[in-house]
């Protein structure tokens, strides 16, 4: 607002937004709570696609090549929202962007569902399920923030940690929901309980996070005389992020980042499928048992917290849990297939690859906050992350039509061992970062 007096003086009066972390330790479980049950749940409209898949392909509804780029589409406009998202959630109230994403998501669900229903053209599944992706992409850099700022200062890291199991156990809960449903009641409907479930939430995480919302967050007054001051003073913020990225080697870890998601999600998202191609089992079979795998997932987290207390280095961390991912993999592509054996190897796969995950998109953007830029960080590095595993979903496709998965599988353990050697190339950068 503005405030005129007699004369030619004109003060122009700014809001800033104060957040005040909870002082309650109580508070802060209670809010952890509330966020990783949503998270939990919002995986259910944005895997349910991926879980489903063998259905659609096997059915003969559509190509696998197809059924991939619709993945392909989700995870890119996830990654890129993910980005875009990150910076807008370091600036504004963070309670109502995860309305936003759950509500749209359940719509996008939904129109998702009509489509199936009427048997539409490949591009309106495409740009509804892209739609889906960028409106989703509101809430992890949101809920990291929330975490890493919202609570108590002892609650945090562990906080940030366990956020990253809500994600396995939201992928459990979607490959359950999405068995049940392919069951009783046909594929299609795979996309309408999520819309509403997804609209339903959205309205009671509103309810649930008031009190939060009222205990933390604050506006103050601040004078703002010279509007282009004030512009200039914003540009300089903004370009203070690429030498902090470099200095920090932040900007590198895109590339170990992108290593590890696209193999994970090669493997993971489609193991119903190749489980029922390569032994034959039912579809709906193939995605109950790939429950399993991010099941042994939600270890994943704990898993790389473990390591990294024990090393005290988030990248030469990531850099023995590549390698560790890296075995399985090698046995999947090399070894006689057996079922049991294969599911354990994915499994295994999953469990290590979200220990890196834990590095780069939950421990690392940590050590931001104090910057005012952990929402910012774990955007971009999740957006990375959420791109190439889209990008995989259709490049794996194309590569098992043609050639098969055996090649699918060496693909991926080649970029786990890409992955490991550049994540101990970023370490004595980041380790230089830290100590200031």
């Amino acid at each position: 607002m503005c405030i005129h007096f007699k004369g030619t003086v004109k003060i122009n009066i700014m809001k800033k937004l104060v957040i005040t972390p909870l002082e309650s330790q109580k508070d802060g479980r209670l809010l952890f709570l509330t966020c990783f049950i949503f998270y939990t749940l919002i995986n259910t409209g944005r895997l349910n696609y991926s879980a489903a898949a063998s259905e659609i392909t096997l059915s003969g509804f559509m190509p696998k090549d197809q059924a991939g780029l619709i993945s392909t589409a989700l995870f890119v406009t996830y990654g890129v929202g993910q980005f875009i998202n990150g910076f807008i959630s370091d600036r504004l109230p963070p309670f109502g962007m995860v309305f936003c994403g759950f509500f749209f998501g359940g719509i996008a669900n939904l129109a998702m569902y009509a489509a199936f229903m009427n048997r539409a053209p490949l591009i309106v599944y495409i740009v509804v399920w892209a739609l889906n992706g960028y409106v989703q992409s509101m809430i992890w850099p949101t809920m990291i923030r929330i975490v890493s700022m919202f609570l108590p200062e002892r609650q945090r890291v562990s906080a940030g940690v366990g956020m990253l199991a809500s994600s396995s156990a939201g992928t459990v809960l979607a490959y359950l929901a999405t068995t049940l449903s392919m069951r009783f009641f046909g594929w299609r409907k795979c996309f309408l309980v999520p819309s509403v479930l997804l609209v339903v939430s959205s309205i009671v995480w509103l309810v649930m996070t008031r009190r939060f919302s009222r205990l933390t967050i604050s506006y103050t007054e601040t004078d703002a005389p010279d509007v282009r001051l004030s512009a200039a003073k914003k540009s300089a913020d903004r370009n203070q992020l690429l030498p902090l990225m470099i200095s920090s080697g932040t900007i590198f870890m895109v590339i170990p980042v992108a290593m590890m998601a696209f193999s994970r999600d090669s493997i993971q998202n489609w193991a119903p499928t190749y489980l029922s191609e390569l032994f034959g089992t039912e579809p709906f079979l193939s995605v109950l048992m790939s429950t399993v795998i991010p099941l042994v997932g939600i270890f994943g987290a704990t898993l790389g917290k473990i390591v990294s207390d024990r090393i005290r280095d988030e990248m030469r961390s990531a850099s023995l849990l590549f390698l560790l991912a890296s075995l399985p993999i090698a046995g999947m592509a090399f070894l006689p297939k057996n079922l049991v054996a294969m599911l354990v190897m994915i499994s295994m796969t999953v469990m290590f690859s979200i220990g890196v995950h834990t590095m780069f998109v939950s421990l690392v953007p940590m050590r931001f906050v104090s910057c005012g830029r952990s929402a910012t960080m774990t955007g971009i590095l999740n957006s990375t992350a959420a791109i190439c595993g889209g990008l995989s979903n259709y490049i794996s496709g194309v590569i098992a039509e043609s050639i098969g998965w055996n090649a699918v599988f060496t693909i991926c353990l080649t970029l786990m061992l890409i992955g490991s050697a550049s994540s101990l190339m970023i370490s004595r950068r980041w380790i230089r970062f830290k100590r200031g």
